[in-house]
């Protein structure tokens, strides 16, 4: 008995330099489900700026759930409970010093999870009428929509960098960041396909692989607007041709080159 109290002691008093470093091997979910919950000393350590300066969730996908059936890679998402359970537990353990978001390459980012990341209270910082202040770059892993961009402009006020790199991107989301976006500086949409909506109609649309005029001309104001052009650039000659593409290649493709940032 004396043994086991001895071991517990020593377990909750080691350094707490050490046990950071030991922390930086692990993911997120080892922090936020095992480690932290150990004793005071492994939680406080947890807690570390060092360890939540990147919060990487590309590891999060349904543990039942084996490689989708082609071409439904979308059927493989987690169910959005999960997804905002594991931001709730790992802004509180990161006390505000989160400053880069990775989602899960399939995940589907509700509002709710934005509009949550934005007004969540991390740490002593208090939220009055700016939101997340630490958050100052997004690199978006999905289908980048109106819906989105107006979530990201009413709660991300102060972002300065937002990468959309190899996403399908609709042209009136684009021009609503552009227009809205006060701090921004650098917007990185190289690599993507850009979907033009008819005037009037949900359904019946255009794609693109590079942005309209209107874009470049309102991007070119920011500090850094990088784009490419698909007859000079080698990522967009080996993407599939736009007509009668497959969703399910472009995913593929999106997938092998997203990880990559020439705004990093």
């Amino acid at each position: 008995m004396r043994n086991e109290s001895s071991s517990d002691h020593s377990w909750n008093n080691m350094d707490n330099d050490i046990l950071v470093k030991i922390f930086m091997t692990l993911n997120v979910m080892d922090l936020i489900t095992s480690v932290s919950q150990v004793c005071s000393s492994w939680r406080s350590a947890c807690c570390e700026p060092v360890l939540w300066k990147k919060l990487d969730l590309r590891m999060l996908k349904p543990s039942f759930v084996c490689n989708p059936p082609k071409p439904y890679p979308w059927s493989n998402r987690l169910p959005a409970n999960i997804l905002m359970s594991v931001l709730k537990r790992s802004l509180n353990l990161s006390r505000g010093n989160v400053t880069f978001l990775i989602f899960n390459f399939f995940e589907c980012i509700r509002d709710e999870h934005l509009v949550f990341i934005a007004k969540s209270r991390m740490g002593h910082m208090e939220v009055i009428g700016t939101y997340c202040k630490n958050l100052f770059e997004l690199k978006i892993d999905c289908q980048f929509d109106l819906n989105l961009a107006c979530a990201l402009t009413k709660n991300f006020r102060k972002l300065k960098v937002v990468s959309l790199r190899c996403k399908t991107v609709h042209n009136e989301a684009l021009i609503h960041i552009l227009d809205n976006f006060e701090n921004l500086e650098v917007l990185n949409i190289s690599h993507c396909l850009f979907i033009q909506f008819e005037i009037g109609s949900k359904t019946s649309f255009t794609l693109y692989h590079e942005p309209v005029q209107s874009i470049i001309e309102k991007g070119s104001r920011l500090k850094q607007f990088l784009t490419c052009q698909t007859k000079s650039c080698d990522t967009c000659k080996s993407a599939p041709s736009v007509e009668g593409v497959s969703r399910s290649i472009w995913y593929e493709l999106e997938q092998r080159y997203w990880q990559e940032d020439e705004s990093d």
